[in-house]
Order: C-alpha cells, then sequence, then structure tokens
C-alpha cells in the first residue's frame, strides 16, 4: 500500500468518523431535551397542572 492509498483511505475513515460524531451529537441532544420535556410533565402532573403536562408531552412528540 502506498502512502497516497493510506492518505486517501484515512481522509475516507476522518469523514465516516465525522458523520458518526454528529449522528451521535445529535442524538444526545435530543435525547436530553426528550428527558427534560418528560420530567417537566411530570413535575407540572405532580403539581396538578394538567394542562401544562399536555403541553410538555405534546412538545416531546415532535421529536
Amino acid at each position: 500500500m502506498t502512502l497516497k492509498n493510506v492518505k486517501s483511505s484515512l481522509q475516507g475513515i476522518s469523514k465516516s468518523l465525522q458523520t458518526s460524531n454528529a449522528s451521535r451529537e445529535f442524538l444526545i441532544k435530543n435525547t436530553r431535551d426528550v428527558v427534560i420535556l418528560c420530567s417537566h410533565s411530570i413535575i407540572a402532573a405532580h403539581k396538578g397542572d394538567l394542562r401544562l403536562a399536555r403541553e410538555k408531552l405534546r412538545k416531546r412528540k415532535q421529536f
């Protein structure tokens, strides 16, 4: 394998890792947002504010 082939292989691997990392970051952020919305919905339900609880659950479904 020549140095030229190694460089092109490394570039391909780098692009693949960047794509995987971007997908991972997107998933982590959205998962965190869903957990926060669910938490807020549960807190609102415990306080008796069912309107707010439903609103938070509707926002969660948008993800």
